[in-house]
């Protein structure tokens, strides 16, 4: 791929990711930007520079992305807090390995350790940056408070619960820069507007820069990952359809940068799964009929996110349009032939075979008799595009090698980061 910069802005990407965690529940709508704001204001406070006090407000965006289920995301919400370190430490563990995060992967990795008079300033040997005890006391404030009263009368009540945390919970200086703030009521609306968006854009997008292509790619992997650590059950899927659908694409003709494109869009094809709550994916046994259209929403989740960021207009066609089928039978907008472009084809096709092929914790991969068997009727029912098809039966071995060697690789990740993880 080139490295011509893709001109996709840095906070749209961050605001796309935490717009994911929105989608779980209404009742941990907006946490992330809330905190974000917070965090970005005490920062201004406390003098920060520009670039650390942007890069603080990114990190709050994103600061719970570690927490996948939505039982982890409301034990979260409240202010006392059982087992803080491992969404914490799992969210670091997914974003350091995106360079240009180097810096909020460390603000996430250190956000709920207290300052415990001053032996805070490190943890396990590590210094630990000031900005992670910024976006601790603006976490949880963010908890505190009550969203069914109206927050000017809050602010004396949540000034004493926090001040009553210093030096033993907070950071002395984020405590006296956050009592400095909570005396100008702009400081409190803000938080609490309905137009948080535009505020956030407004603070953080004039500061951030654009991403090279290499950089995007580098992203789309990290989301990936994002996504099949969320569930062992879908584990390595969108490695799998990464390497599927690069390989198509070379066979159909598609040129280099194009093919980079296609193996990003498939990273990122199955993104709107992070809005769908882990006890869901990961149900043994039938779904009912709610949690089948909580899931199916998960393709729409991820038009919404990609065709939000501005440059990543072709990736979401390619990427979010995987369930749609050729005769229309497929969602969520029931597209048909005529509508869907070769990109969005090709994704489909890749996407149903790596699907059918792969194992799962709960059953084999299909051979490939059965496989080509399944998706030779589905071409012939005009669901899938049957030049993508009779291109994938004809390389079937090559490309299914393809497969099988990019989920081992992405299978070995995941063994790695779990012990990361899980351990002290």
């Amino acid at each position: 791929m080139s490295t011509e910069a893709a001109r996709i802005d840095a906070f749209d990407l961050v605001n796309s990711l935490s717009r994911i965690a929105d989608l779980m529940n209404a009742s941990v709508s907006e946490h992330q930007s809330r905190v974000a704001l917070m965090a970005y204001a005490l920062a201004q406070e406390l003098k920060c520079s520009e670039e650390e006090t942007t890069e603080i407000g990114l990190a709050g965006l994103i600061h719970d992305i570690g927490a996948f289920s939505l039982q982890e995301r409301l034990d979260l919400m409240s202010f006392e807090l059982q087992e803080p370190g491992f969404h914490a430490r799992v969210g670091y563990l997914l974003l350091h390995t995106f360079s240009p995060f180097a810096r909020i992967a460390a603000m996430v990795r250190y956000h709920h350790t207290p300052w415990n008079h001053g032996q805070g300033a490190c943890s396990d040997g590590e210094p630990v940056p000031m900005a992670a005890h910024i976006l601790n006391l603006a976490d949880r404030v963010e908890v505190a408070i009550d969203r069914n009263r109206y927050i000017l009368g809050q602010v004396p009540a949540l000034c004493e619960r926090i001040q009553a945390g210093t030096d033993e919970a907070f950071h002395p200086d984020v405590v006296a820069a956050f009592l400095r703030l909570a005396k100008r009521e702009y400081f409190w609306l803000e938080i609490v507007s309905h137009n948080l968006g535009a505020v956030l854009r407004k603070h953080l997008r004039r500061h951030t820069v654009s991403l090279t292509m290499e950089e995007l790619a580098e992203f789309a992997q990290m989301m990936c990952h994002l996504v099949d650590f969320k569930s062992s059950f879908t584990a390595t899927h969108s490695s799998g359809v990464a390497a599927v659908a690069q390989a198509l694409a070379a066979r159909a003709g598609f040129d280099d940068r194009e093919q980079g494109l296609m193996r990003t869009a498939a990273y990122l094809h199955d993104v709107g799964k992070l809005g769908i709550p882990s006890e869901i994916i990961e149900k043994r046994g039938p779904l009912s009929a709610d949690e089948q259209d909580i899931m199916r929403s998960h393709a729409f989740y991820s038009f919404e996110i990609l065709d939000s960021v501005e440059g990543l207009e072709q990736i979401a066609d390619w990427g979010a349009m995987h369930q749609e089928r050729l005769d229309g039978s497929g969602y969520p907008f029931h597209k048909t032939a005529k509508e869907l472009s070769p990109g969005a084809r090709l994704m489909a096709v890749a996407d149903i075979f790596t699907a059918l092929t792969e194992d799962r914790p709960y059953r084999v991969g299909m051979s490939k008799e059965d496989a080509i068997k399944s998706l030779t009727r589905l071409s012939a029912h005009s669901q899938l595009d049957p030049e993508y098809v009779a291109m994938l039966i004809r390389d079937f071995d090559d490309i299914n090698t393809a497969r099988v060697h990019a989920q081992g690789a992405a299978a070995s990740h995941y063994e790695s980061f779990l012990r990361a993880a899980t351990s002290a």
